[in-house]
């Protein structure tokens, strides 16, 4: 049986749970391999750091800190109000239920904002991002974005890059540098 303070190494990945609330740090424990790691969060706040590898982390409920690092995450806040910070890499990022902070890092990165009124900034690559429900805003940052607020009275700003952006339903404010309308 897994506790919050011991886990089990397998070669090349690691499977954490935690069964309380509390900080795991699977790149600084021993005898763990930086290639890839999935970690579970709990009920309640935690944070939860990935490796320099591909990880798969899960924050579940409470308001939970998430942070990926280098390599290609999968990072999934869960309820609650989340803090993502994907790092560098081809991130795919969910802040699912709750209104989350989502940061995508350097990277070709897919964000989805989740339920929620949710803050995303997508950094540096040619990302694609989707606000879903709840009153978003949506910086994509460096590269040749795809921008959509969707649900709700979202802001959609592009950077530098030739984005798209789409509001979607609800009365949305897209900027940008130079901007083509259609109906």
């Amino acid at each position: 049986m897994l506790t919050s303070r011991t886990f089990r190494v397998m070669p090349f990945v690691v499977a954490v749970s935690l069964l309380g609330a509390g900080l795991l740090n699977a790149a600084s424990a021993s005898a763990v391999s930086p290639s890839a790691c999935t970690i579970i969060g709990t009920p309640k706040a935690d944070v939860l750091r990935g490796t320099s590898g591909s990880d798969v982390i899960c924050g579940l409920g409470g308001n939970d800190t998430l942070l990926g690092g280098d390599g290609n995450d999968t990072l999934l806040g869960g309820d609650g109000n989340d803090k993502i910070d994907a790092g560098a890499g081809n991130d795919i990022v969910s802040g699912e239920a709750g209104n989350d902070s989502l940061v995508g890092g350097a990277g070709n990165d897919t964000i989805s904002g989740g339920k929620g009124a949710d803050v995303i900034s997508a950094g540096a690559g040619n990302d694609i991002v989707s606000g879903d429900d709840g009153n978003d805003q949506i910086n994509g940052g460096d590269g040749n974005d795809r921008l959509s607020g969707n649900i709700g009275d979202d802001r959609v700003s592009g950077d530098s890059g030739t984005d798209t952006l789409w509001g979607n339903a609800g009365g949305d404010t897209l900027s940008g540098g130079c901007l083509l309308y259609t109906s």
